[in-house]
């Protein structure tokens, strides 16, 4: 039973999301707007500008202090974990910065918000010790839903999930 009520959950997730990988476009004036959608998008941004501060330098940085301004607790513990990793593999990131300009605000409370993003990540990784690339840059947008919550003012990521490679927009 409770596989039942799992599948209707992911269901609901996938008609959430609904056609934005479709290439069809929403009217934007049906999404949030004005001073707080700017500013949690401007968080969602700013988090992004504290991964790649943490991530292009080697050895990687987990305590790189801009990573708790614009994150909760629980999704700073999940970042830091995966930048350990990386720094016990000698890893670091190289390429160009992630493209955000997709990102819309397609939820908008008085504590919370969501943001869609068809973001696209060119960077790839590389050993810090030999200079190595390790990886190939993926050329696909990846569409990811972020949550982020109001916290004494500021916007921060709660909780950023990848729901799939390839979209064309976020919303």
């Amino acid at each position: 039973m409770l596989a039942h009520w799992r599948r209707i959950a992911a269901l609901s997730v996938v008609v959430a999301i609904g056609g934005a990988c479709s290439g069809s476009k929403s009217s934007s004036s049906s999404l949030p707007q004005g001073p707080a959608a700017t500013a949690a998008l401007a968080a969602y941004r700013a988090w992004w500008g504290d991964y790649s501060a943490a991530t292009r330098v080697y050895p990687v940085d987990p305590s790189e202090p801009g990573l708790a301004v614009h994150m909760q607790p629980a999704e700073l513990t999940k970042i830091q974990a995966q930048l350990s990793y990386m720094k016990v593999r000698q890893q670091y990131i190289k390429g160009p910065l992630v493209d955000t300009s997709k990102a819309e605000v397609t939820q908008l409370g008085p504590s919370s918000a969501t943001v869609v993003d068809c973001y696209l990540d060119l960077s790839y990784l590389v050993n810090g010790t030999s200079g190595a690339i390790e990886n190939q840059p993926n050329k696909d947008r990846v569409l990811a839903r972020i949550s982020l919550t109001l916290d004494q003012g500021e916007w921060k990521v709660a909780n950023f999930m990848t729901v799939k490679i390839g979209c064309i927009s976020a919303v």
